[in-house]
């Protein structure tokens, strides 16, 4: 049975992004009738968390009712007043008078509250610590002296900070805006250290201001506006931010600031490019390095080429031009003294291009040096570490080295967990990601309640209309499939599906169908199994011309159609088929479980049709994977008992042949109930000798 996640190549999740965004974005001042709607559900939700209960559909009650048992409860037995108030009674160690004061924190409190998330409060009280800590670090550094030229670099730096701040926190005081609450933590880390203000080699790299009291005027109100629109972009408000990243660009250029120019025109190309315009964020981050160049700042450089590297090696699929950009970005951070947190993110980036472009073993290389790097900085507990541990995941998952992703994944888990609360959405898709790590090692039973807790998140945060569901239901349908619940697994099938068609995305609709498709033809509905295997082959073949589809899962289309060819005894337009599967791996080892079911179903082909020698080194080839990865016991049953059949059908050793069957029978034992009938076959066939 090859089951398959939507996707491993990083196009199909949200960690590793400057904003993680929701696709319907609310209007900035809620009407009365939105608020107190608003207010219901936060209070519905507390009363739901207090119970401690979910409610699912009624076809799927009896596969997520321990969700809610798994769930950790923020908060429970409290109404929401009464959170609230322990919040807003909790003392406070720092203020900023209008920037993070006690009237702005109740200000940004109730904004947070008001949203209705079921983590709203959990986030709140994170947010206002490391903001706490953030102004703390800032008035103490304001208060220090120096010698007078770093004195004014260093209030220059400490201004700029400042601002920064403030911006972020006008942006959570109207927290009602979709996206503000996932993405508050994230976005209050990516704050710029405050520390680097009393670096003296980042001081005297910093381009001056000119000392025309004017030109300063104009370039702060610039700047203040760039903060706005970045503290925008890093609470998930892509588009307002992108519109106001539009004026500060054009005001930046008038004031003839080089630096400043290359910042505005960075931020407005990484917004151009979350919203997918993607031939704009070329031609806008290609200006901002010009304008990074003109003001001798490496470090700029070094970012806005390592974005525009990614962009057109992995976004626009440009592999040969992304490798060039790859020689430019390393050379700027070389200049720009190989700053760790610029080389991590750049390892990053090269991590996701190069797996794009098929180079998967160069992929893991890079995204393994940048979980090093950022483990270097010293930061182990966060969130840029877990998004590299992430990626890491990705990569390994995409060579089908289970084992070693769910690791990584874990690891990142434990991060996410701490850094953001139990109930956050990326908590939820990290639970998916382990589920589907475990689930294709054929560890079913392990991999349900992951899902479960990855169901239970997503609907009380993201809701049921996302990806987040939509994946997670793709896995827990492969576990009912495992079962023998096939009629169960086509419902959750089905709705994974229909979220994917109804939120438009089509290259992860491809791996539902392929789910799809071996659950009908369990079934023995072949016509329907084929109208969902030629939707997914047209997937992803519009998706290889573009340079997007997932490498592993056009094969298995074919793989599907091949399989469908052979239960109606056309062999030959099935074994056309299998081959055509197979020349997609052409220059690899062939050492993955993929790989080994096209020659198993190609071997098991040639023994219907009597050609047991043509099909002895397939098989042959394919239980040598089997026995050297850990899979579902139902595939390497059918690998054994393929390989015994061949033994025995041209006498090469028959005594071999016994033991595999013997194997077959015990793997089909371990596979459950649902394969009895292969495990009984084999029986019979070890009688018979």
């Amino acid at each position: 049975m090859t089951i398959r996640p939507p996707r491993f190549d990083g196009t199909d999740v949200l960690f590793s992004r400057l904003a993680r965004m929701l696709e319907v974005q609310r209007s900035a001042e809620p009407s009365p009738e939105a608020a107190s709607q608003s207010r219901r559900r936060f209070h519905a939700s507390i009363r739901a968390r207090r119970a401690q209960v979910t409610r699912p559909t009624a076809w799927m009650r009896s596969a997520t009712v321990a969700c809610a048992a798994a769930a950790v409860v923020i908060g429970a037995g409290l109404g929401v007043r009464e959170i609230g108030r322990q919040v807003a009674d909790a003392p406070s160690t720092s203020t900023m008078p209008g920037v993070w004061d006690d009237g702005v924190k109740a200000r940004v409190r109730t904004a947070f509250f008001e949203t209705g998330a079921v983590y709203a409060v959990d986030t709140y009280e994170r947010v206002a610590r490391l903001l706490d800590r953030y102004a703390e670090a800032l008035t103490a550094m304001q208060s220090e002296t120096r010698g007078a030229e770093l004195s004014e670099l260093r209030m220059q730096c400490l201004d700029r900070r400042a601002g920064e701040l403030s911006a972020l926190t006008s942006v959570f005081a109207k927290a009602s805006e979709s996206g503000v609450v996932e993405h508050a933590v994230a976005a209050t880390t990516a704050l710029t250290d405050v520390h680097r203000c009393s670096d003296e080699a980042t001081l005297r790299a910093t381009v001056r201001l000119p000392t025309d009291a004017g030109a300063r005027r104009r370039i702060g109100a610039v700047r203040a506006k760039l903060d706005e629109a970045q503290s925008l972009a890093r609470a998930g408000q892509l588009h307002r931010g992108l519109e106001l990243a539009r004026q500060v660009a054009a005001d930046a250029a008038s004031v003839a600031h080089a630096s400043l120019e290359a910042e505005a025109l960075s931020l407005l190309g990484v917004l151009q490019r979350e919203v997918s315009d993607h031939p704009s964020a070329e031609a806008t981050f290609r200006d901002a390095e010009r304008a990074a160049a003109r003001a001798h700042d490496d470090v700029q450089r070094a970012v806005i080429l390592t974005d525009l590297f990614e962009l057109v090696g992995h976004l626009m699929a440009r592999h040969g031009d992304g490798m060039a950009l790859r020689e430019a970005a390393d050379e700027a951070i070389l200049r720009a003294s190989d700053l760790s947190h610029l080389r991590a993110r750049f390892s990053s980036c090269e991590a996701e291009v190069l797996q794009q472009a098929g180079r998967r073993d160069e992929a893991l290389r890079a995204a393994e040096r940048a979980v090093r790097l950022w483990e270097k900085t010293g930061q182990n507990a966060s969130l840029d570490l877990a998004h590299a541990l992430h990626s890491h995941a990705r990569i390994l998952g995409g060579l089908e080295r289970y084992k070693e992703a769910r690791h990584s994944a874990e690891r990142a888990l434990a991060i996410y967990r701490n850094q953001l609360g139990p109930e956050h959405p990326d908590v939820g898709r990290s639970y998916k990601y382990i589920g589907d790590f475990l689930m294709m090692r054929g560890r079913y039973a392990d991999a349900r309640p992951y899902y479960q807790r990855a169901i239970a998140i997503a609907e009380r945060s993201v809701g049921h209309e996302s990806k987040d569901i939509r994946g997670a239901y793709n896995g827990l349908a492969a576990v009912l499939q495992h079962e023998g619940e096939l009629d169960e697994a086509l419902r959750y099938y089905s709705e994974a599906l229909a979220i994917s068609d109804r939120i438009a995305t089509s290259d992860s609709s491809a791996a539902i169908l392929l789910n799809m498709a071996e659950a009908l033809r369990a079934l023995r509905r072949s016509d329907e199994a084929r109208r969902a295997c030629e939707r997914a082959r047209g997937i992803l073949e519009a998706g290889e011309a573009s340079g997007r589809a997932n490498p592993i899962n056009i094969p298995t289309a074919l793989d599907c159609l091949a399989q469908l060819r052979s239960d109606e005894r056309d062999y030959a337009g099935a074994v056309a088929l299998f081959q055509r599967a197979l020349s997609h791996y052409e220059g690899s080892s062939l050492d993955t479980p993929s790989h080994a079911a096209t020659l198993l179903h190609l071997g098991q082909t040639y023994l219907a049709m009597e050609r047991a020698r043509e099909a002895l080194p397939l098989l042959e080839r394919a239980v040598a994977v089997y026995d050297t990865h850990e899979c579902d016991g139902s595939d390497t049953g059918d690998a054994h008992f393929a390989l015994a059949r061949a033994l025995s059908t041209t006498a090469a050793d028959r005594a071999r042949a016994i033991t595999l069957a013997e194997r077959a029978r015990d793997d089909y034992s371990a596979a459950g109930a649902w394969r009895d009938g292969e495990r009984e076959k084999v029986s019979s066939w070890l009688n018979r000798r």
